[in-house]
Formats: structure tokens, C-alpha cells, sequence
């Protein structure tokens, strides 16, 4: 329509005139003062001809004013879409620059709005001389840009929605991410001189750290030698010669302790060469007996029996059925005991007492 020539019939007598010379416009445009006129020709300014007004009807025929109908419709719609189009590139223009490239949405818009104006400006003119041919101005190109970037935000905002809805899967999500952009980014020249800095004595720790294991390995197997050596050195033999010596001296001449023909770590209670049973002395003397089998093995025979790791030992109420004189012994003992851890003569720890009763005796 907008490159077609409209004019009125080309079978009435007005048309050979009016067509050469193309002037169908001013002609359509003139009617509208003929009825004004009276008997003047709003044309010529001379007498109006009688059959003026039915030439000019006959030209400018039904097909004509459809036609004419048609190009003022198509005027009135573009405008609308024109305006509809405007509306919304004003609410997009509002979206907020986190979804919405600002920069490239006004230079779209710009070029849209350009085109579609000199459009609206080109159906103007073609209302106004409809023989006139126009040419419109394409808009294919910045609508295009338009709808792309209107897509974008659209999906920059659902995806925006989503993350809110989804905010306690998308949390850790996004706080992994934080973190990878600071170490990436924030700190990457610092971790790097960190790691430059710590490269070389992180290697001779390591080779430390080698040796450390090995020499572990070493203590380990010398203390499991030690204890196999100690084991082949200790004998009861110098442990019951010890006992029978303290026993001869307090007044215990009933029985004695002798080395066990069974095993080389136990003894025997004997009375003038018989066997006796345990169950034949009384508590006090067995339990003096366990005392003082309990005191030669911590001092040991000599240093070479003696186990030299330090050692805690636990003294648990010895004193029970027993008389003055044998407490009075034990508490010597235990003084003995307790001098030589003093001057590190034994290699014990500590000493710990588990009855109170013992300040009673002054120990």
C-alpha cells in the first residue's frame, strides 16, 4: 500500500487531466471547499461547471476512499503499536543493572525508536498525498537487539528468583564460590609468597620428620632388646638372699626363702630344708614376706639387674597384722626407698602411699 499510487477511476472524464498533471492529491484535498464555494470553483475561481461535483465523485470512487480507509487504519494501528512498543521500553528501562546491560538496552532502544518514527513520519506523509509512493524504514535489526536483551534480563531475574526460593541450597553454594574468589584473586600473590617462603623448610622438616620415624624405630627396638637382656639377667637367686637376710634380722627364724627349682623368677618358703605351704604362716608374715619380695625387686640385686626407666611404684597398706617392730622395719624400708629417689640412686618417679594412717608413724 505505501509504494502503490492511489487516484480515483481512470474512466472518468476529470482523469486524463487530473493524471497529467499529478495533482490527485490537491484535487482530493479541494473537494472538501466545493460544497463551500457556492458557485465559484474552488480550483479555477471561474463559474462552477454543473457536472463538477459528479466528475469528482466518479473519480474519487468507493475504491478509492477504501483505499484511503485502509492507509488511515494502517496509520492508527502502527501508531498504537508504536505506542505499546514505547510503553514497554519504558518499564524495561527500569530494571535494575544487575539483570539488565543499561549501556546496550539505550542504544537498542534509540535505534528502534529512530526507525519507527521516521515510519510513523512516512504513513503521515502517504495520508496526506496518497499518490505519493513511500518506503518504510526496516526495524527487523534494533527490535531484534531489543527482544535479546529483554530475553537476557528475563532470565537473569527467573535465575535471580530461583536462587531466593532456593536460598539454603544455594548459600554454601555461594559462600564455596566467595572463598574460591578470594584465594583465586584476593590473596593469590600473598598464598604464593607464603608457599615460595615456606617451600624449603617444609622439605627439611620432612627429612626431619624421616629421620624422627626411623630414629623412633631405633628406641623401640633397643627397649625390646633391653627388656629381653634384663629378662635373661634377672635372677630371684640375689632377690631371696636378700629377704632371708632381712627375715634373720627381725626376729624370723621359722622359715625361710629359697630359689624355686621350677623357675628361675620364683622362690619357695622352706623350714630346715622342707617344703612349706603359704597357707602355714600367718597374714602379717605373708604379708611381710610380699613387702619385702616387693622392695628387693625395685632396688634390684645390683645396677646391672636393675631396670634403669623410671618407674612409679605403689605402696598399698602393708601394715596390716602387723606388730610394732615389723612396722617399725617397713617404715625404715620405705624411708630407704624414698632417700634413694631423692639422690637418684634408683630410678623411680614417685612414691605414692594409698593410706593416709602412714603420717601416724611419722612417714
Amino acid at each position: 500500500m505505501l509504494g502503490t499510487s492511489i487516484v480515483g477511476a481512470s474512466d472518468v472524464t476529470l482523469a486524463d487531466l487530473i493524471e497529467s498533471l499529478d495533482n490527485s492529491d490537491w484535487v482530493s484535498e479541494g473537494r472538501a471547499f466545493l460544497a463551500k464555494s457556492g458557485d465559484v470553483c474552488p480550483f479555477c475561481q471561474q463559474d462552477t461547471p454543473v457536472s463538477l461535483a459528479t466528475e469528482l465523485a466518479k473519480y474519487f470512487d468507493e475504491a478509492y476512499e477504501q483505499s484511503i480507509g485502509h492507509l488511515e487504519a494502517l496509520c492508527a494501528a502502527y501508531q498504537s503499536a508504536v505506542d505499546s512498543v514505547v510503553e514497554t521500553l519504558d518499564g524495561a528501562s527500569k530494571v535494575p543493572a544487575d539483570h539488565m546491560d543499561a549501556d546496550r538496552f539505550a542504544v537498542a532502544r534509540s535505534a528502534l525508536e529512530v526507525a519507527m518514527n521516521a515510519n510513523l513520519d512516512q504513513l503521515a506523509a502517504k495520508v496526506r498525498n496518497p499518490s505519493e509512493s513511500v518506503s518504510k524504514t526496516p526495524t527487523t535489526a534494533p527490535l531484534a537487539e531489543v527482544r535479546r536483551l529483554l530475553e537476557q534480563a528475563n532470565r537473569s531475574i527467573a535465575e535471580h528468583n530461583r536462587l531466593i526460593s532456593d536460598r539454603a541450597t544455594e548459600h554454601p553454594v555461594l559462600v564455596d564460590k566467595c572463598w574460591y574468589h578470594f584465594v583465586r584473586a584476593t590473596i593469590a600473590a600473598d598464598l604464593a609468597a607464603y608457599y615460595a617462603a615456606v617451600r624449603e623448610p617444609n622439605l627439611t622438616m620432612h627429612a626431619v620428620e624421616d629421620k624422627i620415624t626411623t630414629g623412633h624405630t631405633k628406641v623401640a627396638d633397643l627397649i625390646a632388646e633391653l627388656d629381653e637382656l634384663n629378662s635373661r639377667a634377672r635372677s630371684s637367686a640375689a632377690t631371696v638372699q636378700k629377704i632371708n637376710s632381712t627375715l634373720e634380722r627381725v626376729g624370723f627364724t621359722n622359715f625361710k626363702l629359697a630359689k624355686s627349682s621350677t623357675s628361675e623368677e620364683a622362690y619357695t618358703i622352706e623350714h630346715d630344708g622342707h617344703l612349706l605351704e603359704h597357707n602355714t604362716l600367718s597374714e602379717g608374715e605373708r604379708t611381710f614376706i610380699t613387702f619385702l619380695y616387693y622392695y628387693w625387686m625395685l632396688r634390684g640385686s645390683d645396677s646391672a639387674t636393675r631396670d634403669p626407666r623410671p618407674t612409679v611404684a605403689v605402696i598399698d597398706d602393708p601394715i596390716s597384722s602387723l606388730d610394732s617392730n615389723i612396722l617399725w622395719v617397713i617404715c625404715q624400708l620405705i624411708r630407704n626407698l624414698m632417700a634413694n629417689v631423692t639422690n637418684k640412686t634408683l630410678s623411680l618417679t614417685r612414691i605414692r602411699f594409698t593410706r593416709a594412717r602412714w603420717t601416724s608413724v611419722g612417714v
